[in-house]
């Protein structure tokens, strides 16, 4: 009965990612847009057009990020990215490995991705500088179901973190 305990102690039944805040992907545009509303969403008009709206007070997990894009391909909902922002600009890798061990205890373990270039390495306390530069490329994915996430850090220090139906 020993032998069972690993399997037990480490057994963990990771969601499939085929869509984000109970919006599964293939959602008629209307349907989608209902419910981000329903979530307290304020859609932005002005950042908006036919194929890709804008909403701003999505709440995601613990985090309000910035704004909610969500893409439609034939009205049907297809890639849904957050947009983030750290309250100070040396706490953004501090905030995205946040990000990432909320989605790793939905989803599993993320394959993550930290290059750098140019003179620039990990733990050389120069990591924001050369994400700013270009020099860093800090980047998790997760595949699962029919779908896949992305979280990355670009050169303004915005995270983006994207849902995406892979069919």
């Amino acid at each position: 009965m020993l032998f069972l305990i690993p399997f037990i102690g480490f057994s963990q039944a990771n969601k499939s990612i085929d869509g984000v805040l109970g919006i599964k992907f293939g959602n008629s545009k209307a349907a989608t847009i209902a419910s981000i509303k329903a979530h307290g969403g304020k859609l932005d008009q002005a950042h908006s057009n036919a194929d890709v709206k804008m909403f701003m007070n999505v709440k995601f997990g613990q985090s309000m990020p910035i704004a909610l894009i969500v893409k439609f391909i034939n009205d049907k909902f297809y890639i849904a990215t957050f947009l983030f922002k750290a309250d100070v600009d040396s706490n953004t890798i501090q905030y995205y490995n946040n990000l990432i061990s909320s989605l790793n205890d939905s989803y599993g373990m993320g394959s993550i991705t930290k290059t750098f270039s140019k003179g620039y390495t990990d733990g050389d306390g120069k990591e924001i500088e050369a994400i700013e530069d270009g020099s860093a490329d800090y980047h998790t994915t997760w595949n699962s179901g029919k779908g896949s996430i992305v979280i990355a850090i670009n050169s303004k220090l915005y995270i983006g973190l994207t849902y995406q139906d892979n069919n």
